[in-house]
């Protein structure tokens, strides 16, 4: 703040002239962050997007593990794609030599390719009705 009393005419014009000049910068500026929050908050919505899709997809792929018929392809593919355990932890876990589990990996990977493709359009319909809670 500054008293408009205690100026010359002279000091009064060329702080009016700064001041001029101060908003145009200050007015530069607040322009390149509102560009910087658009493109902040482009990028967060675009993070979050991804987000969701890999929750959903991940949702579907344990509950396709889930309804799966034989119970030991079931642990195997829990045990190893969800739980992050390898392949030899797993024969361990559930009593087998690992050349059986390299068996019956495929065994089970068939399992569950047949089991995802009668659930896909349900795993569609999920994906459709969640993306329309955010609109």
């Amino acid at each position: 703040m500054f008293d408009l009393n205690s100026m010359t005419a002279k000091e009064r014009l060329e702080k009016i002239y700064e001041n001029e000049r101060s908003v145009k910068y200050i007015n530069y500026d607040l322009s390149s962050l509102h560009k910087q929050l658009d493109d902040i908050k482009a990028e967060i919505h675009k993070l979050e997007e991804k987000r969701d899709n890999i929750a959903l997809e991940f949702r579907a792929t344990k509950e396709t593990i889930e309804v799966m018929p034989t119970i030991k392809y079931r642990e195997m593919l829990q045990r190893h794609y969800i739980d992050g355990q390898t392949w030899e932890a797993v024969a361990e876990a559930i009593g087998y030599s690992t050349i059986q589990i390299y068996n019956y990996r495929s065994l089970a990977l068939e399992e569950f390719e047949k089991t995802w493709e009668s659930k896909k359009t349900e795993w569609i319909l999920l994906n459709y009705s969640t993306c329309l809670l955010y609109y």
